[in-house]
């Protein structure tokens, strides 16, 4: 439906004209409160269109709509409409006719941010899920205390020199940023779809870490013991810094103050360092602002190409994106967040009208527009 036909069902509700069908629809959407993308108060019919319905949905199911109280729709529309829903009808929602249903399907665009969640995985294979929302202890098993405050693990370690270190890592797949504070002090924030092993305890001449997919970190420098980074085709040591890793696919090493060795190439701050082969690293000027949108929760591209782009939101909407044009190579600048639908992304680029998409399940189709 769109949102001339909702404004008319709302209506054809309240003068008593509406099928059984469709009050049956309108009052399962008003419940979930998906009308509120249609049902802005200065885009209705009357200005107390909302009331309106809000009063004829009482008297309908036999409440007493004087002892109602003006402007309630925002407010209580969801608690109000179970109650309604109870007493209106019941179980007839669970038994709805094929029409119905297919009023209500909802949109194949409206994918969220990849929600699989994270993981702890101790040294003996335990794997343990971690909530977002938890604040307290984590128990390890080891002499090693491990806590949580909602999305930061913090590590402090109890090892002494003669004992083995256990080794963890942490994988995130939550759609959000995980952060961990190694037992260092320093900070790691992980990105979705990515991974760090690491030591619960630094004990050796150095500090070593493994990062997979996406990690910013902010290291605690300590000349004594160096921190290292192992990626695939780059070893990066720290010089007192804040640095950022994408190794999604070839490693990425962008530095965003102080200094990092990758594979003995001193970089310096603005400075990205690209592994092309396990041999060559080619250092270049980049915009921080770009390559660390990801901590703000955006998409940021400054002619940027297409499938670039497209990459980064298979990773954050796990879907697979399937090229029916050549479109790769179309550039476009982009400034998006990563925590809408699907459906915002697509639209903000049909909008160029260069591009069109088409959503079957996790399935992204990219193709020219007709006209085109």
């Amino acid at each position: 439906m769109n949102k001339q036909e909702v404004q008319d069902l709302i209506i054809r509700y309240n003068n008593g004209t509406a099928s059984a069908e469709e009050k049956a629809w309108l009052e399962n959407w008003y419940l979930h409160e998906s009308g509120r993308q249609f049902l802005d108060e200065n885009e209705l019919p009357h200005p107390d269109q909302g009331d309106r319905l809000w009063l004829g949905t009482l008297e309908r199911a036999g409440l007493n709509k004087h002892h109602t109280t003006r402007r309630l729709w925002p407010r209580i529309a969801a608690a109000a409409a179970a109650i309604l829903i109870g007493i209106t009808i019941g179980g007839y929602l669970l038994l709805k006719q094929p029409k119905t249903q297919q009023l209500a399907k909802s949109d194949p665009e409206k994918i969220s941010p990849l929600t699989t969640g994270v993981v702890l995985t101790l040294s003996n294979g335990q794997r343990i899920p971690l909530n977002h929302g938890h604040r307290g202890r984590i128990t390890s098993g080891s002499t090693t205390t491990i806590d949580q405050q909602d999305s930061l693990l913090t590590y402090r370690p109890g090892y002494t020199a003669a004992e083995a270190v256990e080794t963890n890592t942490v994988t995130n797949n939550s759609g959000r940023k995980f952060s961990l504070r190694l037992a260092d002090g320093t900070e790691a924030i992980l990105d979705v779809r990515s991974t760090l092993t690491y030591p619960v305890a630094f004990l050796g001449k150095t500090r070593e870490v493994s990062a997979l997919g996406q990690v910013y970190f902010k290291v605690k420098h300590n000349d004594k013991q160096p921190f290292l980074v192992k990626v695939e085709g780059e070893l990066i040591e720290d010089i007192g810094t804040e640095f950022n890793v994408n190794a999604y696919e070839n490693a990425r090493t962008t530095l965003v103050e102080g200094a990092v060795k990758v594979n003995e190439h001193l970089l310096k701050p603005g400075q990205m360092a690209v592994a092309e082969t396990n041999e060559k690293i080619v250092v270049s000027e980049v915009n921080i602002t770009e390559v660390t949108a990801w901590l703000q929760d955006r998409i940021i591209y400054k002619e940027t190409s297409l499938e670039t782009i497209m990459k980064e939101v298979a990773r954050i909407y796990q879907v697979k994106v399937i090229w029916q044009d050549d479109l790769r190579k179309r550039t476009f600048g982009v400034i998006l967040s990563r925590k809408k639908p699907l459906s915002n992304v697509l639209n903000y680029f049909r909008e160029t009208g260069n591009v069109d998409f088409k959503v079957e399940g996790k399935t992204v189709t990219v193709f020219k527009p007709k006209n085109k």
